[in-house]
């Protein structure tokens, strides 16, 4: 990489990195925040209220508005789903979220999502009584032999395809922009 390059991507981290992050959200801050910001804001918020609630996500993301639950657990799923599949989506806490992710998936519209993790969620919930055996100690050793086990690893290129018929991250934005007094906090 050039010595441009290098400035640019210091920039890039360092604007995100400095960001402001909202103590609350508003009418006002959600109609001023680009459309190319928007998510972020709102996700900043929910990981911002998580963290100063001292709790687990597990116990603040349920009292947050309907909205916000949507944006985080849906987010979620792919954020884990690209980075280790399914299998590791439930492996980690971020698993118990996915009926409020399946539920978010059709309230903004991404039905080839919300079917893709129902079949997901099927899966695991078949497998689970099996797969439970591997985490006791939960050592990515243990993760991985689960991984190998377990047929949920099969359905992350069947999820990850579906971005070209349907794009979750703009059907966030547009429910957004449409509901945005489900996303109000102050």
């Amino acid at each position: 990489m050039d010595g441009d390059g290098a400035d640019d991507v210091t920039q890039r981290l360092a604007a995100l990195l400095n960001r402001p992050l909202p103590a609350g959200l508003t009418e006002e801050i959600l109609q001023a925040t680009p459309d190319a910001d928007l998510e972020q804001t709102v996700l900043d918020y929910i990981f911002r209220t998580i963290d100063r609630s001292g709790e687990d996500a597990a116990v603040v993301v349920p009292a947050l508005p309907e909205g916000l639950q949507m944006v985080f657990a849906t987010w979620l799923v792919e954020s884990e789903v690209s980075d280790g599949g399914f299998p590791q989506y439930f492996w980690n806490p971020a698993g118990e979220f996915a009926v409020e992710a399946l539920y978010g998936y059709r309230m903004i519209g991404a039905q080839r999502h919300a079917a893709a993790l129902e079949t997901a969620l099927a899966t695991y919930i078949r497998e689970r009584p099996q797969l439970e055996r591997f985490r006791p100690r939960g050592t990515a050793e243990d993760f991985a032999a689960w991984a190998a086990f377990s047929a949920l690893g099969t359905l992350d290129w069947q999820f990850w395809s579906l971005a070209t018929a349907e794009d979750p991250h703009a059907l966030r934005i547009h429910y957004i922009r449409a509901h945005a007094e489900e996303f109000v906090t102050e």
